[in-house]
C-alpha cells in the first residue's frame, strides 16, 4: 500500500513539473514572437526605403557626380518630354541661376510650373547658356514623401 502512494506522488510531482514546463514554453514562444514582430516591422521599414530609393536610381545618380554640360541639356530635354514631375535647375559661371521643366521650392518642397523654361539656350551669349564642355556638380532634393522633385547642377570652375 505505502508503494502506491509513493506511485502516486511520483505521479503528481511529475505532473506539476510538465505544467511548470509547459507554461515556461509558452511565455518564451510568445516573448520570440513578439521579438520577431519588432524585427520584421524594422526590417519592413528599411526595405521601404531601399525600394523608394531604388524607385529614383536614374536620377538619384546625379546627387554629387560631376557631370558635363551636354548631359544636362539632354536631360533637361529629356525631363521636359517625357512630362517627369522633376525640376532641373542650373547655376552657371555667369551667375545665371534658371529652372526647367518645374521650379522647386526649397521651403515647402514643392514644385510649380510657373516661369520656368523647357529648353537651354543654344546660343553661348544668351543669359543661362549652358557650355557643352563644362563640369557640373549636381544634387538631389526630395519632397515629404522621399521622391526625387529637383535637381540642382552648379557649374565648377
Amino acid at each position: 500500500m505505502k508503494n502506491m502512494n509513493l506511485n502516486e506522488s511520483v505521479r503528481i510531482l511529475l505532473l506539476v513539473a510538465s505544467v511548470i514546463i509547459i507554461c515556461i514554453l509558452c511565455a518564451t514562444g510568445l516573448k520570440l514572437t513578439k521579438a520577431g514582430q519588432s524585427g520584421v516591422g524594422s526590417a519592413a521599414g528599411q526595405l521601404t526605403g531601399m525600394v523608394s530609393d531604388y524607385s529614383d536610381i536614374d536620377v538619384s545618380l546625379y546627387d554629387g557626380s560631376i557631370i558635363k554640360g551636354s548631359e544636362v541639356a539632354s536631360l533637361i530635354k529629356k525631363a521636359a518630354g517625357e512630362g517627369d514631375c522633376l525640376a532641373i535647375e542650373v547655376l552657371t559661371l555667369d551667375g545665371s541661376t534658371r529652372a526647367y521643366n518645374y521650379r522647386f521650392d526649397y521651403g515647402s518642397l514643392t514644385v510649380t510650373q510657373e516661369g520656368v523654361e523647357t529648353e537651354p539656350p543654344k546660343d553661348n551669349s544668351q543669359y543661362g547658356y549652358i557650355n557643352a564642355a563644362a563640369n557640373f556638380l549636381g544634387a538631389s532634393y526630395r519632397n515629404e514623401n522621399g521622391n526625387i522633385v529637383c535637381l540642382r547642377f552648379e557649374q565648377q570652375k
